[in-house]
C-alpha cells in the first residue's frame, strides 16, 4: 500500500501506530507526525523508550504540550498545539429553523485494509 499510495508524510494518532510509522519511516524513508490528545498516556522508563513521536508533535492544548515536554526527554524540534475546538467568534454556524436539534452523527474510517499491505 505505501508502495501504490506513495504519500509525502504519515499522520499519527496514538504510539502505538507510531510503531507501525517508524517502521515505514525505515523503510521508505517516509516521515511522519503525531498528534497527542492526552495527558493520560503511560510515560513510564519503558513507556518513553517506546515512544516515538516521528519529525513533529502536534498537541491538542497548552497542557498536553506542558505534560508532553515535562515528561519525554526524547522529543523532535517541533513540537506545535493546536487547540480543540472552535472559535465561535469566528466560526457561527447557521441560523436554524426552529425543532429538535439534527441527530448527532459520527464517522470512522479505516485506513489500512485488512491485508497484506506492508510487504516488501
Amino acid at each position: 500500500m505505501v508502495r501504490r499510495f506513495r504519500p509525502d508524510l504519515l499522520h499519527v494518532h496514538w504510539r502505538s501506530a507510531s510503531l507501525y510509522a517508524r517502521w515505514v519511516q525505515a523503510r521508505f524513508g517516509i516521515p511522519f507526525v503525531t498528534t497527542l490528545h492526552s495527558q493520560q498516556i503511560p510515560s513510564a522508563p519503558w513507556h518513553r523508550a517506546l515512544s516515538f513521536w516521528g519529525a513533529g508533535v502536534i498537541c491538542v492544548s497548552r497542557e498536553a504540550e506542558a505534560f508532553l515536554r515535562r515528561r519525554f526527554t526524547r522529543l523532535p524540534p517541533l513540537i506545535t498545539t493546536i487547540p480543540h475546538g472552535v472559535d465561535p467568534t469566528h466560526f457561527r454556524p447557521p441560523n436554524r429553523p426552529s425543532g429538535p436539534p439534527p441527530a448527532p452523527t459520527s464517522a470512522c474510517r479505516r485506513t489500512v485494509p485488512s491485508c497484506s499491505c506492508w510487504d516488501g
